[in-house]
């Protein structure tokens, strides 16, 4: 899990640098935007450190650090779900049309948590523990695959926005694609949030698996 904080590390810094370079163009400008969307920016600046820090300093294998990681993997993700829309936000600030899409990312965003909060009672009520060979089965190249898709369909979306090529339906074309990544990343996290789960309500589980694998090297 720590690993996967890397990309998720740039992809979120996709996101945040294309909000900011936004946030900084002509029409807007970042003395016009008010304290609440400077606040936001001075937080995603500090989450950053703090999640390089944990890329960095979680390296060694222990019921400690894995519950970190896996707290931090979960938490980054969730974030970086909600990333997009803060890029639409600044683009419709840009268009002057951000009183009218603006409840719409707010609805989108509520509706979206409640989903995954339902389903995810649910998943961990009929969880079953699984052996870790069952539990790590490629998983891993599975979450490279999914996040470097991620990836390249954020760059041609930023490609396309920044472009124009859409003209005035690009605005809406932001919406599907942020809702569609919202919905994707939220799905994905439930694999993530049913570790943290057994991590921190079987820790001896945990233990034994560390040190089988310590064992083994």
């Amino acid at each position: 899990m720590r690993y996967h904080l890397i990309p998720a590390f740039f992809v979120s810094g996709f996101f945040v640098g294309l909000s900011f370079w936004v946030a900084h163009a002509d029409t807007i400008g970042w003395k016009n935007l008010s304290g609440f969307w400077h606040n936001i920016f001075y937080i995603e600046a500090v989450l950053f450190l703090v999640q390089i820090a944990i890329i960095l300093f979680c390296r060694v294998e222990s019921i400690f650090n894995l519950k970190i990681v896996s707290l931090a993997i979960t938490f980054y993700l969730f974030k970086l779900s909600l990333e997009p829309f803060l890029g639409m936000a600044m683009f419709f600030k840009d268009a002057g049309v951000y009183g009218i899409y603006g409840p719409f990312i707010f609805l989108i965003i509520v509706l979206g948590f409640l989903f995954h909060i339902i389903n995810l009672i649910r998943i961990i009520k009929e969880l079953k523990i699984r052996t870790p060979k069952e539990k790590n089965s490629k998983k891993s190249h599975r979450d490279w695959y999914k996040i470097g898709s991620l990836l390249l369909l954020v760059v041609i979306v930023g490609l396309i926005l920044d472009t124009g090529l859409l003209g005035d339906g690009e605005l809406l074309f932001g919406i599907i694609i942020s809702t569609v990544t919202y919905i994707g990343i939220l799905i994905g996290l439930w694999d993530y949030e049913t570790t943290v789960y057994l991590i921190w309500r079987f820790p001896e589980y945990i233990k034994s698996d560390l040190e089988r694998n310590k064992n083994a090297k």
